[in-house]
């Protein structure tokens, strides 16, 4: 994966004990192929809307912290309550606009890649180390879907760099890069949960690799300030009681709706390979390649590194175990896009392992192979396609054809102010109309959310009756396109269905390459 011949294959100990010139112009390329990433993903993403089913959860819950609401106390969430918190501030500081949302998804990448860099030249020669920055940024800007706002692009960024941390914690003897690593660890769990895995990685690794400067001691320090220090705080706001509740609502409901096959994607190979004859499948095939390369990676990967396991305590055993327990995190979610956001530590060791393992010119070629055809989708998405700009309360978006129509329609009736409920699924539209929910459920997933969870809304529903009703007829097909492990019996919430149809008349129609939404007013 290098893309270009390399030096003799680089050690960990040799990258502990390089000159120090060395060591600065790796961090400092770093830092640069960084900002060189989050910048061309700021150009690409910055007013750029895609009407997905998540982008909108993280937006209108960093809006609502921002106007003072309390996850779980004052509004639904399942995940942590990391990513609200950052939104919140970026809009504190900045101004609440897309634009300025988007900020943090680009910092997030530039971070990755960054760090990708980084990691890769403790264990192999810079162009390596190049060349697998350059891929992860061509995945990361290849399709316009993987980089709106999400929750696990924030984890995955804390996560890496806690890793990238406890590496510097042992290369330089420093206390206080251990500490930080189980700080940001920490974090990375309140944002994400589940990622709370790397902690349990991290921590005998320095313990083991730090005995002698006792780094350990201090990464588990950090790692209590991060735990505790965030959870009083929500305490304090009285949110800490509910997020428990939260996660044991998590634990019954959410993994058997969300629950896909390792490398699942939508419509499958099928789909994928779909109308290919004769010589057309050669670059489909390595078209998909790129596409394909986040559930390819970690099986391939593990396999190439088992002789690592003779050498516990080596760096590559310790950034497998990390990967690994990444993939972990994941569950229920192992389709292709949640391994995208962890791919960064199995680029790194792919290339690492080719580096030691192939001559210069093989590494060449597949590093040609994948990064062509990714670098191709990713120079089509930086240059845009064809979307419409529309004004909103939040600024001016970019929007597709097939979805402008939906948001030139809600803009035009709802006032920023006036009381809306978006049903079931689409809670992006509170952010762009700038309207109050009377409920504290942003979205409702059928096939997931429990019987209680149905009546708490239609109870909120009643005793505060909003002015609008955005409406999308949603076919039970759908649902189990997105999320195949739903329960087909429980696809329809029938009291806020009957709420809506007796309560209120179609005012508005918007039809889109997804479907039609409805604008319904009170009656």
């Amino acid at each position: 994966m290098t893309p270009a011949g390399s030096p003799p294959p680089q050690t960990a100990r040799a990258a502990d004990t390089a000159p120090a010139a060395t060591q600065q112009r790796a961090l400092l390329s770093a830092i640069l192929i960084g900002l060189a990433t989050g910048s061309l993903a700021y150009l690409a993403t910055r007013d750029r809307l895609t009407v997905t089913n998540d982008e909108g959860i993280y937006l209108i819950s960093g809006l609502s912290v921002f106007r003072g609401a309390v996850p779980y106390r004052d509004f639904f969430a399942i995940t942590g309550p990391g990513n609200f918190w950052l939104l919140g501030a970026i809009f504190r500081m900045a101004g609440v606009s897309l634009r300025t949302a988007h900020l943090l998804v680009a910092c997030d990448l530039g971070v990755l890649t960054a760090l990708a860099y980084w990691l890769a030249s403790r264990l192999a020669s810079w162009r390596t180390a190049l060349g697998c920055a350059l891929l992860c940024s061509a995945l990361f800007l290849s399709n316009p879907t993987y980089a709106p706002l999400n929750h696990r692009w924030d984890s995955s960024t804390f996560a890496l760099a806690s890793v990238a941390l406890a590496v510097a914690a042992v290369q330089f003897s420093s206390r206080t890069a251990a500490c930080l690593a189980g700080i940001i660890g920490m974090l990375a769990a309140w944002i994400t949960p589940p990622v709370g895995l790397i902690a349990l990685v991290v921590a005998p690794w320095l313990w083991l690799r730090g005995k002698p400067r006792l780094l350990g001691p201090f990464h588990a320090a950090g790692a209590a300030l991060g735990a505790l220090l965030p959870a009083a705080i929500l305490n304090a706001q009285g949110g800490l009681g509910p997020m428990l509740h939260a996660l044991f609502w998590n634990a019954a409901h959410y993994s058997a709706a969300n629950q896909v096959a390792y490398g699942f994607f939508f419509g499958g190979p099928a789909a994928l390979f779909a109308g290919v004859h004769g010589v057309e499948w050669l670059p489909r095939i390595l078209l998909a390649l790129p596409f394909l390369l986040p559930a390819l990676l970690p099986p391939l990967v593990a396999a190439a590194w088992l002789p690592a396991w003779r050498a516990p305590k080596s760096l590559e055993a310790f950034l497998l175990l990390c990967g690994l327990a990444l993939v972990a995190s994941n569950y229920p979610r192992w389709d292709l896009l949640h391994l995208l956001y962890i791919s960064p530590v199995f680029l790194i060791l792919g290339a690492v392992w080719l580096d030691r393992h192939t001559s210069g010119l093989c590494g060449m070629l597949l590093f040609l192979a994948f990064f062509l055809p990714a670098g191709m989708m990713c120079l089509q998405n930086l240059s845009g396609g064809s979307e419409t700009t529309v004004a909103t309360p939040v600024g001016r978006v970019q929007v597709s054809e097939s979805n402008a129509q939906a948001v030139r329609m809600s803009v035009a009736r709802i006032r920023p102010g006036d009381s809306l409920f978006v049903f079931p699924y689409e809670p992006v539209f509170y952010f762009l109309t700038g309207a109050r929910n009377p409920t504290r459920y942003f979205w409702l997933q059928p096939g997931m959310m429990s019987d209680q969870d149905e009546r708490t809304a239609y109870a909120e529903l009643n005793a505060n009756p909003p002015d609008w009703i955005l409406y999308r007829d949603i076919p039970p097909a759908e649902y189990l396109r997105i999320w195949p492990g739903t329960d087909p019996a429980r696809l329809r919430l029938s009291l806020i269905e009957d709420f809506i149809r007796t309560r209120y008349v179609a005012c508005d129609l918007a039809r889109g390459g997804d479907g039609e939404r409805q604008l319904l007013k009170r009656r």
